[in-house]
């Protein structure tokens, strides 16, 4: 999560921080995240009551975000002080899981879990687009993990992000 504009209101849940735009001045970029979360808190707090959810956050530990050891401790505190305010708040948390994240799937309960493919980024090869109907790619990544049947991670997900998005219940009817 990134807030704008200190004071603005405005929180950027889903950025690539990763693409070439931020090759020049990524390290003020991260540096600003890092003192956003503060920033942000305060706007949560005020804004509890129309918050739908905590995310989406998730660790990445490539050497591009986290080359020492102590900057993948800062990434595991955030991420630890996100789930904290979802669990006071009583709202999901949408976490995003990189490649093998089988531990957190494991831990995870199924009812905790929607499905996203992060289209057009992340394909299921490298150097190639990603594209929303290669969701079933990670029903069965979960199913695998839980020894679960695709089918009941596809039931369990859709109901989670019905109940976490009830306008989708209009659109799925049309």
């Amino acid at each position: 999560m990134a807030v704008g504009t200190v004071g603005s209101g405005l929180v950027d849940c889903h950025c690539h921080l990763s693409a070439p735009d931020f090759n020049s001045d990524l390290d003020d970029v991260l540096e600003k995240a890092k003192k956003d979360l503060d920033v942000a808190l305060p706007i949560i707090e005020k804004y509890k009551d129309r918050l739908l959810a905590i995310g989406e956050v998730g660790l990445d530990f490539t050497p591009k975000f986290a080359g020492t050891d102590e900057e993948k401790e800062e990434q595991r505190q955030v991420l630890i002080r996100q789930v904290q305010l979802a669990k006071r708040l009583n709202v999901p948390f949408l976490l995003s899981l990189l490649s093998k994240k089988q531990k957190l799937v494991k831990q995870l309960p199924l009812s905790s879990i929607c499905l996203e493919t992060d289209s057009p980024a992340l394909g299921p090869e490298k150097l190639t687009r990603n594209e929303p109907c290669n969701i079933s790619i990670s029903a069965e990544f979960i199913a695998q993990v839980k020894g679960i049947s695709v089918e009941e991670v596809q039931e369990v997900t859709t109901q989670n992000a019905l109940k976490l998005f009830p306008k989708l219940q209009d659109l799925l009817q049309k």
